[in-house]
C-alpha cells in the first residue's frame, strides 16, 4: 500500500496539468506511483513533456499505474487527510477520509503509455531560482498560435546563458544564466515554470539529452521536447544599443509602482491597441483620451528624469506597464517611429510603437494626476474619479499580423472631473472625508470575482467527481442484480 496526502494530490493535479500543456477539455495520461525504501516517486508524461516529483520517506516496495481520476478525486482536503492506494484484483482503489465520512473508489487500471519515459541527462549545470522566473516571464512573452516562426519557443543560447522570447509584437531577452550546451535550443513555452507549486527558494539544475530539456527544481523534474524543425527569428537586428538612444527616461522606484497601478485604469484601455501618448520635454508624462474627447487623463511622473531629445510617441500601454512591472529603469527612446527599448545589465525589452499622429495633447481641462515623491512606492488617487466599463475587447498588436491575447478585462478607468490648477494637481470638490477611494473598490471588486470563479471552477470539479463516483456505484449494483439469479 501506497499512501500521498489529499493535499499533495490536488498539487500533483494542477502541476502535471500545466506541465503537460494540457487543457481542461483534453484527456491526461495515467499517473504512476513508485515506491521504495527511498521514497515515493510519482510521474506522469506524453510524447512532448514529462514530469516527476519526488516524495522522500520510506515506501513499500510496489509500483502503481492508476487514471488521471484518481489525482481529481482525490486532491484537496487538509495537508494531514491521508490518501491510500493499493492494487487488488486487476484494479487500484484508492481510499481517503472526506470530512467525518471515509471513501473508497475503485478504477480500472489503465493501459502503459506506448512511448518510453525520457532518458535523463548526464551532467546539469546549477542556476540561481531566478531563473524560473526568468522562463516565466519569457513564457509571457511567447505566442504559440505563430506557423511561420516557432514564437511559441523559448530560445536558450548555451554559450551566452540567454534566453529570448518573442510573440511578434514585444520581445524579452535575458541573460546571465548557465546553460551545459553549445548552440541554440528550442524549448516549449510552459506554464510550469509559473506554477505556485514550485520551490523558488532554492538552486535550478538543467541539463539536456538529444531531445528533451531537463529542469529540476526541489522535489521536482520536467522534461521538454527540444524543437529541433522549428525557425526563430533573428533579434539582434530589434534590438538598438542604449547607448544611441536619441532619448533616454531614468524612472524612479516610486514611479515604477505608480505606473504599474495606474496605467491599465486610465481611459481608453478599451480602444484598439490600448493607446496611451509618452511625452518627454524636460518633464516626463504619460497621457490617454477615452471615446470621449473630454475624458482625458495626464500621469505627470514627478521623480523621473530625462536627457535628450524632446519627443512625442504613441505605445500600447500594456508593454510600458510590464516594462514597469518587471523592474525596467532606463526607458531609451530612437524617435516617435522606432521600437521601444527598456533595459538594464541583463536584460532587454523590446516593443514596438503606434502611429505618432494620434498623439494626445496637453490641454488646461485635463485631469493632471502627480507621481509620488521619489522614495516612496504608493500610488495617488485621481479625485472624484468616473468609473467606466471596458468592452472587454482584446488588445490587437501594434505592427504585425498576429492578435494578441487579450488584456483587457474590464478594469475601471478613472477619469476625473475638474481642471488642473496652477501647481498642476487636479482641484476637486470637498468631499467630507469620502475622497476617490473607488478604483481601490473596483480592484477589490475585480479580486473577489476572480476568487469567486476559482471557486466555482473547484465546486464543479467537485460535483462532477461525485457524479462519476455515483454512476461507478450505480454500474456495481447493477451487476450484483444479474448475479443474483446465479445464487452469488
Amino acid at each position: 500500500m501506497l499512501t500521498i496526502t489529499r493535499k499533495l494530490a490536488e498539487q500533483l493535479r494542477k502541476t502535471f496539468r500545466q506541465a503537460l500543456a494540457s487543457h481542461s477539455r483534453s484527456p491526461m495520461p495515467p499517473v504512476e506511483f513508485i515506491g521504495g525504501p527511498q521514497g515515493l516517486r510519482i510521474r506522469c508524461h506524453t510524447r512532448e513533456a514529462a514530469a516527476e516529483f519526488r516524495l522522500d520517506g520510506e515506501q513499500p516496495e510496489e509500483t502503481i499505474l492508476a487514471p488521471w481520476d484518481l489525482l481529481t478525486d482525490t486532491g484537496g482536503g487538509g495537508r494531514e487527510r491521508v490518501v491510500e492506494l493499493r492494487r487488488e484484483n486487476g484494479h487500484v482503489l484508492a481510499s481517503w477520509q472526506n470530512g467525518s465520512m471515509p471513501r473508497a473508489v475503485q478504477y480500472d487500471t489503465p493501459a502503459a503509455p506506448d512511448y518510453p519515459w525520457p532518458d535523463g541527462p548526464e551532467q546539469f549545470s546549477e542556476n540561481p531560482p531566478e531563473l524560473l522566473t526568468a522562463l516565466a516571464e519569457a513564457t509571457a512573452t511567447s505566442d504559440d498560435t505563430s506557423s511561420r516562426y516557432a514564437l511559441g519557443c523559448l530560445q536558450l543560447s548555451g554559450p551566452a546563458g540567454k534566453i529570448v522570447a518573442t510573440d511578434g509584437r514585444q520581445l524579452l531577452v535575458q541573460r546571465g544564466f548557465n546553460f551545459p550546451w553549445e548552440g541554440e535550443l528550442l524549448v516549449p513555452a510552459s506554464r510550469v515554470f509559473g506554477s505556485a507549486q514550485l520551490d523558488t527558494d532554492g538552486p535550478v539544475q538543467v541539463g539536456k539529452t538529444d531531445d528533451w530539456f531537463v529542469l529540476q527544481t526541489g522535489r521536482w523534474t520536467f522534461w521538454l521536447k527540444v524543437n529541433k524543425d522549428g525557425r526563430f527569428p533573428t533579434v539582434e537586428n530589434h534590438i538598438q544599443n542604449p547607448e544611441v538612444a536619441a532619448t533616454r527616461v531614468e524612472l524612479s522606484q516610486s514611479d515604477r509602482v505608480f505606473l504599474a497601478a495606474n496605467l491599465p485604469q486610465m481611459p481608453g484601455d478599451d480602444l484598439s491597441h490600448a493607446p496611451v501618448t509618452l511625452d518627454v520635454n524636460g518633464t516626463v508624462a504619460v497621457r490617454a483620451q477615452g471615446q470621449d474627447a473630454d475624458n482625458r487623463m495626464e500621469l505627470a511622473l514627478t521623480g523621473t528624469t530625462c536627457q535628450g531629445e524632446p519627443v512625442r510617441m504613441v505605445i500600447n500601454r500594456a508593454y510600458l506597464t510590464r516594462a514597469a512591472r518587471l523592474g525596467f529603469r532606463r526607458l531609451c527612446l530612437f524617435g516617435d517611429k522606432q521600437p521601444m527599448l527598456a533595459a538594464d545589465d541583463s536584460r532587454r525589452y523590446v516593443w514596438a510603437v503606434l502611429d505618432a499622429g494620434s498623439c494626445v495633447e496637453p490641454a488646461e481641462n485635463m485631469t493632471r494626476i502627480e507621481s509620488p515623491a521619489p522614495g516612496t512606492v504608493s500610488s495617488v488617487d485621481p479625485p472624484r474619479p468616473r468609473i467606466e466599463r471596458s468592452n472587454n475587447n482584446p488588445m490587437p498588436h501594434s505592427s504585425t499580423t498576429h492578435t494578441d491575447k487579450g488584456t483587457s478585462n474590464g478594469k475601471a478607468q478613472a477619469a476625473a472631473n475638474g481642471h488642473a490648477n496652477g501647481n498642476g494637481h487636479a482641484r476637486s470638490e470637498p468631499d467630507n472625508g469620502q475622497t476617490s477611494g473607488a478604483i481601490e473598490q473596483v480592484i477589490a471588486l475585480r479580486t473577489t470575482l476572480r476568487e469567486a470563479a476559482v471557486q466555482a471552477t473547484e465546486l464543479v470539479r467537485t460535483l462532477k467527481a461525485e457524479k462519476r463516483q455515483t454512476r461507478q456505484l450505480r454500474s456495481a449494483l447493477s451487476s450484483l442484480r444479474e448475479l443474483q439469479p446465479l445464487g452469488l
